[in-house]
């Protein structure tokens, strides 16, 4: 798998730590619909996106209350909410690294 660069996910037994570049946060966390943007970027980084379990995906994102165990079901969907929260994240704090525990 060629290396993107830029790009960092690890799993350090219940915390995602993850780094991002400013062009996928800008384009994942702007005003207005970010859809196309996040999808367009969980193609791009599908490498490390395919190594995350989808019951780890669904512990990172179950604390947001905001998407029932029915929702969560839905491991493509739930990529793409992942891959958006991390990028709102990094948006806020204003730098590229943020991480996400499952607890």
């Amino acid at each position: 798998m060629a290396k993107l660069r830029g790009f960092e996910f690890l799993v350090n037994g219940s915390v995602l730590h993850v780094k991002l570049t400013k062009s996928c946060i800008d384009e994942c966390s702007h005003q207005g619909s970010c859809d196309a943007d996040v999808k367009f970027w969980v193609a791009e980084l599908r490498p490390y996106l395919d190594k995350l379990p989808a019951e780890f995906v669904r512990a990172c994102l179950r604390p947001f209350g905001a998407w029932d165990d029915t929702e969560l079901q839905d491991h493509e969907e739930n990529l793409l909410r992942l891959l958006w929260v991390l990028a709102n994240d990094c948006k806020e704090e204003n730098t590229c690294r943020t991480s996400l525990d499952t607890f």
